[in-house]
């Protein structure tokens, strides 16, 4: 299980693994360290091998050793801030709501950059606006079960978790409008497994 995390977000990649320690082990590595391991690990169809240690952490990747050391700290509580309990459920085309996503855009604040949600009857309708003369909407079709709900993300934020789904589909679970969502790959389509919240 991976974890990273920010003031807004919080990612979670779940994989299973050939081989393991049997006891838990654990770690935080540096950004600029996943980043890079990140880089040597793509389009590598092989078994990469994780050495996790007491203050490092290497990689072995195609003939080459990364290691880096970790940071000496003690990671937050992550699973306290994921939301529990009756969610209502949005499966969406990722493209089309990437595309949609696209479009309102460029109608978009510069200074907040926000993207107004409104689901319901199986409709996602997209909004976003600059001034009360300057609006854009888009509406795209969707499978929801749960009742109407409005409710504002930041674009950077879901161009940035789409762009890491390999699925034709998106799951969206709400918990309510004061509350994070939970986003997800489709599990039918997808191959790697894992999960992104934010």
């Amino acid at each position: 299980t991976a974890v990273a995390a920010d003031a807004s977000r919080l990612a979670i990649a779940q994989h299973n693994t050939n081989e393991s320690s049997t006891d838990p082990v654990s770690a935080i590595i540096p950004k600029k360290a996943v980043n890079e391991i990140s880089r040597l690990a793509t389009d590598i169809n092989e078994n990469i091998i994780l050495e996790i240690g007491k203050a490092s952490v290497g990689v072995k990747v195609s003939g080459t050793r990364f290691l880096t050391k970790t940071v000496d700290a003690i990671y937050p509580d992550y699973e306290a801030v994921i939301p529990y309990g009756e969610a209502f459920n949005l499966k969406i085309n990722k493209q089309s709501l990437s595309e949609g996503l696209s479009r309102v855009s460029v109608i978009s604040s510069e200074k907040d950059n926000d993207v107004f949600f409104k689901i319901s009857n199986n409709t996602t309708s997209l909004s976003a606006s600059k001034s009360q003369k300057s609006f854009g909407e888009e509406s795209i079709d969707c499978q929801y079960q749960g009742d109407n709900i409005e409710i504002r993300y930041r674009l950077a934020y879901l161009k940035e978790i789409l762009s890491v789904i390999d699925t034709e589909e998106v799951l969206f679970y709400f918990f309510g409008q004061d509350k994070a969502c939970i986003i997800e790959p489709s599990p039918e389509q997808s191959d790697k497994g894992g999960e992104i919240y934010k």
